[in-house]
């Protein structure tokens, strides 16, 4: 042992007959931070000292109010009409410079889209006013600027009327005659401030649009004619489930259109009809023209699981039953708005058995018919009574044609 310490000591002398008096000097400041860098701690410091931020991106505005515990509540103005959010945030350092804010789930962005929607940004400079940033999977530069919760209070204030007449199925819904029968259906876009309408005229639908002025609950637009009325005004009172009405028209009602798709899609709902031959239903004329193929008796809209267009056979010498889904189960039958469904055409089968040389002949002979209701735009459904025949039109957002199916 002696021996090995004498050993020890003289290595030491020798080195430092070297001038290496610390044999560690070169490392000693290894993985010692530059004090000068960008810390994570200023960025939260200063997102939790102001009552609010504001984002502007992709021309809309969001708002994002930071807590100490990691938590953030994020909205936007009335533009995107979601809810508060409520999720957390959290940062990892990138470099000296940049730190990495993350929001869980991008808050309203998400909204926004995959193509658009940013969760993660790389913050550059931190004031009391101002964290400058930009997104990291974009790389658009932005700037979040610190707002009074006033400010903030306002906006969700705007906006929870809106919210209201969303979930109250205002924003898109149905003016009716005084015997209650279908005038005209309208969508209201927050995205853009329009009112769009679809009437049915000379056996077309038609469509009009108007730019929207949005004053509380009041809606005022221009160049709207309905049933010979100019239409330029329509009110919403929030109370209750929702009131909305047209003013100064005489016999046009407005309700609201937010059950119809929960009840084309559930239980309740049993085979619809629509038949040339047999006088069902109704369409646009060259999509009716089409159902009076001599082979073709009725056309079901059937109340099975993936809701088939049924075509039904005439007589004994036509084809059997040819099936067309239009749903899939991994895909959404609503996209954005609650009335507005989008159909997927599956091939055509036929589950009874016949001769699949029918598939190739229906698709020739019902190729305007399977077009439209197959759309890539979709459809918007309205339903309607008329004594004891019920009845469901389906619109098109985008296009004259239309169909209206009979129970």
């Amino acid at each position: 042992m002696r021996k090995l310490t004498y050993v020890l000591i003289t290595l030491c002398l020798a080195l430092y007959s070297c001038g290496m008096t610390d044999v560690w000097k070169d490392w000693e400041s290894e993985g010692i931070p530059n004090p000068d860098r960008l810390k994570p701690s200023e960025v939260k410091s200063a997102l939790c000292a102001s009552d609010g931020w504001k984002l502007n991106y992709k021309g809309h505005d969001f708002y994002f109010q930071f807590s100490e515990d990691g938590t953030v509540a994020a909205n936007s103005d009335y533009t995107i009409l979601d809810e508060t959010v409520y999720t957390t945030y959290r940062f990892n350092s990138e470099g000296d410079n940049l730190v990495l804010l993350t929001i869980e789930g991008g808050g309203h962005l998400s909204s926004l889209g995959d193509d658009d929607s940013e969760d993660t940004y790389l913050v550059s400079a931190v004031s009391d006013s101002k964290i400058t940033c930009k997104g990291k999977k974009n790389g658009d530069e932005m700037d979040l600027v610190a707002v009074s919760a006033a400010e903030i209070k306002s906006q969700i204030e705007s906006k929870s009327l809106l919210l209201s007449m969303k979930n109250n199925g205002f924003l898109n819904g149905v003016i009716r005659d005084a015997n209650d029968r279908f005038v005209a259906h309208y969508a209201i876009s927050t995205s853009d401030n329009m009112i769009r309408f679809i009437t049915l005229e000379n056996r077309l639908a038609i469509h009009q649009e108007s730019s929207l002025n949005i004053d509380g609950g009041t809606f005022t637009f221009s160049g709207i004619t309905l049933e010979g009325q100019s239409v330029s005004k329509l009110t919403y009172n929030s109370r209750g489930d929702g009131f909305a009405a047209l003013e100064g028209v005489d016999g046009l009602t407005v309700t609201s259109n937010k059950d119809v798709v929960d009840y084309f899609n559930g239980t309740s709902y049993k085979t619809y009809k629509i038949s040339k031959n047999n006088n069902l239903g109704d369409a646009k004329d060259e999509l009716f023209d089409e159902l009076g193929w001599s082979s073709l008796g009725d056309v079901e809209i059937s109340d099975r699981t993936k809701r088939p267009l049924v075509f039904c056979p005439s007589g004994a010498d036509s084809f059997w039953y040819l099936f067309f889904d239009s749903m899939k189960d991994n895909d959404p039958l609503i996209k954005g708005e609650l009335d507005r469904v989008y159909f997927t055409r599956s091939d055509g089968y036929m589950p009874y058995g016949g001769d699949l040389k029918s598939i190739s002949e229906a698709n020739i002979h019902l190729a305007k018919f399977l077009a439209a209701w197959f759309d890539e735009d979709g459809l918007y459904l309205v339903r309607e009574s008329d004594g004891s025949t019920d009845y469901i039109y389906f619109l098109s957002p985008t296009t004259d044609s239309w169909f209206k199916i009979q129970k």
